[in-house]
């Protein structure tokens, strides 16, 4: 895996339905060229996910597809009955993502 620094960090806690809550660092690293046509970004989320390359055709759109893999996966453990937490308090997922109108 690449050792860049990363775009984003931030330090959550995963409070599943069932059992133990779990701490974790979520870090989305810079995109970064593998081959041509063909960058990465690396998505990180310590014990709660193992770490996952998201690929795209350019820097952009693999941090763009790197972020939402990222809105998807914490959305999909809230919608499983699992609440996230920041610093003591509810992570308000829903006002990190633009949500289109109905």
């Amino acid at each position: 895996m690449s050792e860049l620094a990363p775009v984003l960090s931030l330090e959550l806690e995963a409070v599943p339905a069932n059992g133990p809550s779990i701490s974790f660092k979520l870090e989305v690293q810079r995109p970064f060229l593998e081959r041509e046509m063909q960058w990465r970004c690396v998505v990180t989320m310590g014990n709660f996910q193992r770490p996952i390359r998201i690929a795209g055709g350019d820097p952009l759109q693999a941090l763009c597809l790197a972020i939402d893999f990222t809105r998807w996966t914490l959305r999909t453990f809230e919608e499983g009955g699992g609440k996230l937490m920041c610093e003591g308090d509810r992570f308000p997922l829903d006002a990190y993502f633009f949500k289109p109108p109905e």
